[in-house]
């Protein structure tokens, strides 16, 4: 099968799937960065996690368990 073809994105759904596979990449890849990135990179999540809860809780929605993260991370 030529390479063109095993990486599709011709459908939504493909789309979809490539999309959400180099972002999971991305995500887990960044303990390989050196320290300095990684733990920056680390910050930046957890600060967009806690601001996410705020904004639910500010719209009334439910905050999921795992998204509660503690104030003193």
């Amino acid at each position: 099968m030529p390479l063109s073809r095993q990486f599709s994105t011709e459908t939504p759904e493909e789309t979809q799937f490539w999309l959400e596979t180099i972002l999971h990449s991305l995500d887990i890849g960044n303990v390989a960065w050196p320290w300095e990135q990684a733990s920056r990179w680390a910050r930046m999540v957890g600060t967009e996690f806690k601001l996410q809860v705020v904004r639910e809780q500010e719209a009334g929605i439910p905050v999921s368990e795992y998204m509660k993260i503690p104030h003193n991370m």
